[in-house]
């Protein structure tokens, strides 16, 4: 993974983004092979959703890492707005993990253009350097996971996460539709909040 460098002692915000989950193979949908339609969609939303993060939070600098994801056979329940598709929450409770910067290389052409490191190893390292000096609201921490796409493209799923602190942050699934070129939110459900 690729390491944008900062000093120590700037205050930074993290980002990190969630690097894994595509839509794993099943009967009339893409393979979910780099490169498949199904692929490039997901990797626009993911660069669409880092986008929005980094836009609404730009006092901090930003890194991204893979998440820990936690879906499980409950994600149909507790959706605040609409609730995804019968199909899409199949898929997505059965996806394979990917990391959404390996799978993206567009997304990986942002980050570093921004100046934002990636990888789970750098942020580790720059996690346990701000444990060891106190430091931990210095920076915010985006997972963003590779959405799973339906077969129309037109709707996905996502899991997106922003920490930014040890007290301070949350975690979501996300359903995205694409209305008017844009991948707009039409439904969450929380998973976590710090």
């Amino acid at each position: 993974m690729h390491q944008a460098r900062m000093p120590a002692s700037e205050t930074s915000v993290i980002v990190a983004l969630a690097a894994s989950l595509a839509a794993s193979p099943s009967a009339g949908s893409s393979s979910g092979v780099a490169g498949s339609p199904s692929d490039a969609t997901a990797c626009e939303i993911a660069e669409a959703v880092a986008t929005e993060a980094m836009t609404n939070q730009s006092d901090r600098k930003w890194l991204v890492v893979s998440p820990a994801d936690a879906a499980s056979s409950d994600i149909a329940l507790q959706w605040v707005g609409k609730s995804p598709p019968e199909e899409l929450l199949k898929r997505f409770i059965g996806r394979g993990q990917r990391n959404v910067v390996d799978a993206c290389p567009n997304l990986r052409g942002y980050l570093t253009s921004k100046g934002v490191t990636y990888g789970d190893a750098q942020v580790n390292e720059l996690w346990e350097h701000a444990l060891k000096t106190g430091h931990t609201s210095d920076f915010y921490v985006l997972s963003i996971s590779l959405p799973v796409v339906s077969d129309d493209g037109r709707s996905a799923l996502l899991t997106m996460g922003v920490g930014c602190g040890l007290t301070c942050g949350a975690g979501w699934t996300q359903y995205r539709v694409l209305q008017h070129g844009r991948w707009a939110i039409a439904g969450r459900r929380s998973n976590w909040i710090s």
